[in-house]
């Protein structure tokens, strides 16, 4: 059976602007962060982001709606209103519905909820690094397994010393091997998910 551990929560939107702005906040943010939701709708989601994953949080807010995300999960640090208190582990549902996005934030604990969570959601990604525990693999996800060294690796150049074979001369760059890139641009994000058509 499951320890009895309290399952805060709390249902947020937020818009679509770089700042990822809060619009809505359920009154269940006091319990797990300390603020009471009017102190913080109109804020920044940004400024209670820890330091050290900042630039790795606001690129996922980009990705997520440029990506137009659905059923997303994130592992990351949100400052809790006591200083004393200092940053929570929070698991970060997120999704785009039309023009913000809608997601929970709950306290994160490992167990069976963590593993159902990470299990049905489409994407999972584990900002704070602390939290690898629950980075869980699906039936889609790469094999960890290394390669077998007597199978080429075809996205070397090595692997394809001559002209008329086909390689990968593109496999490699920074965004295929997994690394986020460290500069982020804010292109135009659209008004609305492109799979919502325009309005009448």
């Amino acid at each position: 059976m499951e320890s009895e551990t309290p399952r805060v929560s709390f249902i947020t939107i937020v818009d679509f602007s770089e700042d990822a702005r809060w619009l809505f906040l359920t009154e269940s943010v006091s319990d797990l962060l300390g603020f009471e939701p009017r102190e913080l709708i109109g804020r920044s989601a940004l400024e209670l982001v820890h330091p050290d994953e900042f630039s790795q949080v606001k690129q996922m807010h980009y990705d997520t709606i440029r990506e137009d995300k659905a059923a997303a999960l994130a592992y990351l640090r949100l400052k809790h209103k006591d200083p004393f208190k200092g940053y929570i582990l929070c698991a970060v549902s997120r999704t785009v519905v039309h023009n913000v996005i809608v997601g929970s934030v709950s306290f994160a604990t490992p167990g069976g909820k963590a593993l159902q969570n990470t299990s049905t959601a489409q994407e999972v990604e584990v900002v704070t690094p602390s939290a690898k525990n629950f980075e869980l693999r699906r039936w889609g996800d790469p094999s960890p397994m290394t390669s077998n060294p007597s199978i080429p690796d075809l996205t070397s150049p090595a692997a394809c010393p001559s002209t008329d074979m086909d390689c990968v001369s593109d496999a490699s760059s920074s965004r295929s091997r997994g690394k986020k890139p460290t500069i982020i641009s804010f292109n135009p994000l659209p008004p609305q998910s492109p799979k919502i058509g325009p309005h009448p």
